[in-house]
């Protein structure tokens, strides 16, 4: 698996969910990332010829995808923004996630999507240890990812 940043598409595992996405009619596209979400919430509802219940990448990739379209949603990119996220502006035109994103995720997906987020970025995870090893800042950009979905959940 390739990374080639600390952003959350900036993998292999976030690229192809986001290409399976962007495949898939806006409401099959919210069915497979409720599904992702649920996984994560109850490993024991993965499929059984799944190599693992999740891919932290991918539920990581999937809810900033749900936090970009919500206010605030730049925290994507920069922890310490609070703008908008804004599809259609001309330097967000090449977003290589935009055909992914779901308009109006609504408010029980945002509620899943804080509450995945959340099992991933457990500091205590083995995969959060792995992965972010103690890195404050890194630590505090899925922090504030979780902020704007938890706000977003409450609109």
């Amino acid at each position: 698996m390739g990374t080639w940043g600390d952003g959350p598409f900036d993998n292999d595992q976030a690229m192809d969910i986001i290409g399976e996405l962007a495949e898939l009619e806006e409401g099959e596209r919210r069915e497979h990332i409720q599904r992702l979400f649920a996984t994560v919430l109850d490993p024991s509802s993965a499929p059984a010829d799944a190599e693992v219940p999740f891919w932290p990448k991918e539920v990581i990739a999937a809810a900033s995808l749900i936090a970009l379209v919500l206010p605030g949603g730049s925290v994507v990119f920069d922890p310490e923004s609070s703008d908008d996220y804004d599809p259609e502006a001309e330097e967000n035109a090449d977003d290589e996630w935009l055909d992914a994103l779901l308009p109006e995720p609504g408010g029980e997906l945002i509620r899943l999507a804080s509450e995945a987020l959340q099992v991933v970025a457990d500091p205590d995870s083995k995969w959060f240890i792995d992965w972010v090893g103690g890195d404050d800042e890194e630590a505090e950009w899925l922090a504030s990812i979780v902020r704007v979905l938890n706000d977003g959940a409450r609109r």
